[in-house]
C-alpha cells in the first residue's frame, strides 16, 4: 500500500502454504493442491489489448504477497543482520526496536513521551487535521486527505489499526516503514511529515500527491510512449540509487507504489515491505513482494539484495510500455515458472534501447544484472535508452514531467486522480471497517485450520484463533504500556471520538 492504497486492494494474496507448494513443484515435486484462480479487475481488459496476438494471457490482479504471519526461511551459516551470529532470519517485533537504535540512533527503550518532537515539529495530534476526503483503504490501514488546521497544509494521513497491525503480526513491516520514511530525504521519495499515535491507531502523515497512483493513470491510458517511460524510470533510478547506498532494499516496486506529485514527477511510496541490511553483502530471506514482480532468487529463496529492486524496474518499464508485465499469467503458478525459465518476450513496437536495457534488469543471475555489479546504478544509468539525459538536472527536478496530471485550474486539495468509490466515502478516522476486513481473513482461515485438523504450526505461524484474540483485544500488549510497542511514533492519548 502506498502513500494511497489502491483499488489493488483486491488482488489476491499468497499463504506460506501455497508459496511452499510452489517451491516443492519448482524442485519436481508434486503440489498438494492448486492455487486459488485469482480475481480480475479492470485492468483485465487492458492488458488483453495489450497483449492481444503474443499468446500470453492477460487479465488478472495483483496484490503483495501477505499472509498473518511472514513467512520465515532460516539457513544456518547464512549472513544476515541478526545479532550474535544467529541463523538470518527476519526479526520479530522486537527487531523494530533494535534497528531504530542501530541504524537511527533513535532512543527505543522507553515509550515516546508526550513531550517528543518530530523532525523538529512541535507534536501533533489527529485534532490538529480535519479530514477532507478518503484516498484508499488497505489491508489495516486507510488514507485520508486533511488539512492541518493551523496552516491549511494539506497532507495524505495514513491511519492504521494497531489490533489488525497485531493480529497480522505486521509490526515489524509497520516499524520499517516509519523508521525508514522518517530517515530518507529524496526528491523522488514521499516525505513524513509526523507520525504519532493514540492507544488503538497509528498515524503517518505525508506528503499529498495529488496526481495520485501511476497505476490509476495506466489503468486509463494502457501504456505510455518511451518518452514518457524514460523519464519516470529515471527518477525511479534515482530513488533507489540513493537508498540502495543507504542499505535499504525496497521490495515493493509497482504501479500502485509510485505515486505522482502535482507537476507529474514520480514519488516512491509504501515501505512497509523494505528492508535494512547490514551492508552490501547482507541478503534478506523472507517471501515479499508482488507476485507479477518477483525476481528469480525470492521465489527460489536463495536470498536476495538491492538486485531485486532493479529485477522489478525491468518489469515495471515493461509493463509501462505495453500495458502488461512481460510474464504475466493468471495463472500464479505458471507466472512464477514462467519469471524463472520464460524466454522474455516483448510487443514487436518496444524500440532495441528499451529492449536492451528490460532485458539487462531482467538477467535471471542477480550477480549479472544490470545495477548489480561494481557500478550499481551508474551501469543503468549510461545505458543508451538514456542518451543526452541530463542526470544532475533531473535530480533538481529540472526536467519537466511528462504530463501534469492535475489540471492547472484545479484546487489544490483535488482528488480528481483518486477513485470516486473512495473519495465519495465520508472521510472519518475509524478503522472498524479495517479491523474487520481483517476479522473476514482469519475467520475463513480459523475455519480452514478446523477442516484440516491442524494439530501444530511452525513456530514463526500464529494460528488464526490466536490472531482473533489479539483483535478482540484479549492479547493487547499496549494497554498497560501506551506506545510501548510502536516506539517512534509520538504517542498522544486521545479521548474524543
Amino acid at each position: 500500500m502506498g502513500n494511497q492504497p489502491s483499488s489493488s486492494e483486491a488482488r489476491h494474496s499468497r499463504s506460506s502454504g501455497e508459496l511452499a507448494r510452489i517451491q516443492r513443484k519448482l524442485a519436481g515435486q508434486s503440489a498438494r493442491s492448486a492455487p486459488r484462480k485469482p480475481k480480475t479487475s479492470s485492468h483485465e481488459s487492458l492488458r488483453d489489448q495489450a497483449y492481444r496476438g503474443t499468446g500470453l494471457e492477460a487479465g488478472g490482479t495483483r496484490k503483495p504477497l501477505e499472509a498473518p504471519t511472514p513467512v520465515v526461511i532460516s539457513q544456518p551459516g547464512a549472513t544476515g543482520t541478526a545479532a550474535g551470529g544467529k541463523p538470518r532470519a527476519e526479526r520479530p517485533c522486537c527487531a523494530a526496536r533494535d534497528l531504530s537504535q542501530a541504524a537511527y540512533g533513535l532512543n527505543a527503550s522507553s515509550p515516546p513521551q508526550k513531550s517528543s518532537m518530530i523532525f523538529g515539529q512541535a507534536r501533533v495530534t489527529r485534532e490538529d487535521f480535519m479530514p477532507l476526503k478518503t484516498l484508499g483503504r488497505g489491508s489495516f490501514a486507510k488514507v485520508l486527505l486533511v488539512r492541518k488546521r493551523d496552516t491549511g497544509e494539506l497532507f495524505a494521513m495514513k491511519i492504521l489499526s494497531k489490533k489488525a497491525i497485531m493480529a497480522r503480526n505486521q509490526i515489524e513491516h509497520t516499524m520499517a516503514e516509519r523508521l525508514i520514511l522518517g530517515n530518507v530525504q529524496h526528491p523522488y521519495i514521499v516525505a513524513l511529515r509526523y507520525a504519532f499515535q493514540t492507544e488503538d491507531q497509528l498515524y503517518l502523515v505525508l506528503d499529498y500527491c495529488s496526481g495520485g497512483e501511476l497505476f490509476f493513470h495506466l489503468k486509463r491510458e494502457g501504456r505510455f510512449p518511451e518518452s514518457t517511460v524514460r523519464v519516470y524510470i529515471a527518477e525511479i533510478t534515482l530513488a533507489l540509487e540513493y537508498l540502495h547506498a543507504r542499505n535499504i532494499i525496497y521490495r515493493d516496486l509497482k504501479p500502485e507504489n509510485v505515486l505522482l506529485d502535482r507537476e507529474g514527477h514520480v514519488l516512491l511510496a509504501d515501505f512497509g515491505l523494505s528492508k535494512l541490511l547490514q551492508d552490501n553483502q547482507d541478503k534478506a530471506m523472507t517471501y515479499v513482494g508482488t507476485v507479477e514482480y518477483l525476481a528469480p532468487e525470492v521465489i527460489t529463496a536463495q536470498g536476495h539484495s538491492f538486485a531485486v529492486d532493479w529485477w522489478a524496474m525491468g518489469t515495471l518499464m515493461a509493463e509501462l510500455i505495453s500495458g502488461l508485465p512481460p510474464f504475466y499469467s493468471t495463472n500464479v503458478n505458471l507466472m512464477m515458472e514462467r519469471i524463472l525459465k520464460a524466454e522474455l518476450r516483448l510487443p514487436e513496437y518496444v524500440s532495441p534501447e528499451a529492449r536492451s536495457l528490460i532485458a539487462g534488469l531482467l538477467t535471471r543471475d542477480p550477480s549479472k544484472r544490470l545495477g548489480s555489479g561494481a557500478n550499481g546504478a551508474a551501469a543503468i544509468k549510461r545505458h543508451p535508452f538514456f542518451s543526452g539525459l541530463d542526470w544532475d538536472a533531473l535530480m533538481q527536478r529540472k526536467i519537466p514531467a511528462p504530463f501534469q496530471p492535475v489540471r492547472s485550474d484545479a484546487p489544490l486539495d483535488s482528488t480528481e486522480n483518486f477513485d470516486t468509490s473512495f473519495t465519495d466515502e465520508a472521510p472519518t478516522f475509524d478503522t472498524s471497517a479495517e479491523e474487520e476486513r481483517v476479522r473476514a481473513k482469519l475467520l475463513q482461515k480459523a475455519a480452514h485450520e478446523r477442516m484440516q485438523a491442524t494439530a501444530s504450526l511452525p513456530p514463526a505461524n500464529r494460528s488464526a484463533t490466536d490472531a482473533l484474540n489479539v483483535l478482540d483485544g484479549n492479547l493487547i500488549p499496549w494497554t498497560k504500556t501506551p506506545g510501548k510497542v510502536f516506539e517512534g511514533f509520538t504517542y498522544v492519548p486521545h479521548h474524543g471520538t
